[in-house]
């Protein structure tokens, strides 16, 4: 303390005198160098902070209006890339999304849960939104945050000793990249990322979550809901849920493990019974038909295909898709039902015909 009081002696009064006016609570003495304040240890700490902090923000923002201009052709660029023509049926934008891929989408992730942004509308839920950029799949945020990988030269500056890297992660909206990271790996990396425009600090949390678990949560759900309108007997509603979870999917045989297959034998078994409570037997019997021809010992499919197939007065022409179900009768409660239908006739017919 007293080296700092005699340094600001000699800059502001000489080697006057300096007289003590009170002490702080850690002991720092308040003093005066002419007419001049001297603040105690603890502002002197604060005040150099601030400084700090407002010249690592100017360093920031420099940084950051370099990066705008030297890529901001790139930007405009990657824009169009970016974009996608919403005429197009989902199955088949999802397909061309697919064959722009450097990997196969399999082993990409559905979407990325992130956190820990400085900005806190870039923290949230980015799933695949049907796209691909420099050969790895877009994704977008509820928000209009877009997590996409960029081929872009001035990343070469993030990390040491990379240069020869250059493509890179990027979280960016209208064009402006906010948050990024350099990587080459078609899956977003969970650290290492730096600050553009994004305020800090950049993400400190990115998790992927695989196809089968995004999957099963959100078409797990839809037909959850689709069983529950069945039995309040809310046919219509429970179809469409039924379709929405099928459509949710559509596209994505590729990713389809086991687990998924069945998922969906279930939602079209399911909206096979909707239709036949609702009395639309076209569509139960298509319904049951593509079941069985996935899983012929589909019991449930079975049952339904035969009861559309009576009612539209033409079972004769499906026995030979039933005649697996017999073997099925000892466990599964309905068979009884194939019987009063008449299965045993049409099963003859069949086989004369």
């Amino acid at each position: 303390m007293d080296l700092v009081l005699a340094q600001l002696q000699q800059q502001h009064g000489g080697a006057r005198q300096v007289e003590p006016r009170r002490k702080d609570a850690d002991g720092s003495v308040y003093a005066s160098v002419g007419t001049r304040p001297v603040p105690p240890p603890k502002a002197l700490r604060a005040i150099h902070a601030e400084r700090q902090r407002e010249r690592q923000e100017r360093e920031e923002q420099q940084e950051a209006e370099v990066f705008e201009r030297e890529m901001g052709m790139t930007v405009k660029e990657s824009r169009t890339l970016l974009a996608f023509d919403a005429d197009v049926e989902p199955a088949a934008r999802r397909l061309s999304a697919q064959e722009q891929l450097e990997v196969e989408l399999a082993d990409t992730a559905c979407r990325y849960e992130i956190a820990g942004c400085g900005l806190g509308e870039c923290d949230g839920s980015y799933v695949f939104m049907e796209a691909s950029s420099s050969g790895a799949p877009v994704y977008e945020a509820s928000s209009g945050w877009v997590l996409h990988r960029q081929r872009v030269p001035e990343l070469a500056q993030l990390g040491e000793g990379d240069e020869g890297k250059s493509f890179g992660w990027l979280i960016s909206k209208d064009g402006k990249p906010f948050y990024g990271v350099r990587s080459e790996a078609p899956r977003v990396p969970g650290d290492a990322w730096q600050c553009f425009y994004g305020p800090p600090p950049p993400p400190s949390q990115v998790v992927a979550v695989s196809w089968e678990d995004h999957f099963l949560k959100e078409v797990g759900d839809l037909k959850a809901r689709g069983n529950a309108a069945m039995k309040e007997e809310r046919y219509l509603e429970a179809e469409r849920l039924y379709t929405q979870g099928l459509d949710t999917m559509q596209g994505y045989d590729q990713v389809l493990g086991r687990r998924l297959r069945d998922l969906r034998l279930a939602l079209r078994a399911n909206r096979a019974e909707a239709s036949l409570r609702r009395g639309v037997f076209e569509a139960a019997a298509a319904d049951g038909a593509w079941v069985l021809d996935q899983d012929p010992c589909h019991a449930k499919a079975a049952v339904r295909l035969a009861k559309a197939s009576k009612a539209l007065k033409r079972l004769g022409s499906v026995a030979h898709r039933l005649e697996r179900l017999p073997e099925l009768q000892a466990w599964y409660e309905e068979a009884e039902l194939l019987r009063r239908c008449g299965l045993a006739e049409a099963l003859l017919t069949g086989r004369r015909s």
